[in-house]
């Protein structure tokens, strides 16, 4: 798998430029090389761009969408730009969604304050010195994980047949294959 952002966009103080040129050359190359694109998504412009690159056969399903909110410039971090992207979704689309934004600075009093801003304003714990905020997208991801959440015992299962086969078929003493308890309980979320 491998990153392929959509089109060019403005971040606040520079520009990604990412011609329709490149990402068609790009595309051909990960097709020939059986790599599967990460599609990043910043707004609904860029997941019909991937349409048009679907009907050009330069993608092919199932497509992995990362829908980024919270750029100045694009959708914003909220359920009606969540929202409006989900519902412009190509077919066989399976998609993450997260948020933009990075502070890098080697200026001590910077530092401070924006971690203080990006948890709630609080310099530690209940002490709010600022109006802040936790760009979490807890609304987003709450509406996501209600659908999600009917679907946990069936994907929990499919995980545990998984790691069952693996651990029944791996043979090889190099490799450290996880424990299968006789209960239910390990779901193998992160070995698989």
């Amino acid at each position: 798998m491998a990153s392929l952002m959509l089109s060019s966009l403005n971040f606040n103080n520079q520009a990604s430029i990412n011609e329709p040129s490149m990402i068609i050359e790009l595309c051909k190359k990960m097709l020939a090389m059986g790599v599967k694109p990460e599609l990043e998504a910043f707004d609904s412009g860029m997941i019909n761009y991937a349409k048009h690159l679907i009907k050009k056969g330069l993608i092919t399903p199932p497509h992995y969408l990362n829908l980024i909110l919270g750029n100045i410039a694009c959708a914003q971090a909220d359920l009606l730009h969540a929202g409006l992207m989900v519902h412009d979704l190509p077919k066989d689309s399976f998609i993450s969604i997260g948020d933009a934004g990075a502070v890098v600075t080697n200026d001590k009093g910077l530092n401070e304050k924006v971690r203080q801003l990006r948890n709630y304003g609080a310099s530690k714990k209940d002490v709010f010195v600022d109006i802040g905020r936790n760009s979490r997208m807890d609304e987003i991801q709450a509406a996501i994980l209600g659908i999600k959440l009917k679907y946990l015992d069936s994907d929990n299962e499919k995980r545990r047949v998984a790691a069952n086969y693996y651990i029944s078929y791996i043979k090889n003493p190099q490799v450290t294959l996880p424990k299968m308890p006789a209960e239910k309980s390990r779901t193998f979320g992160i070995s698989l």
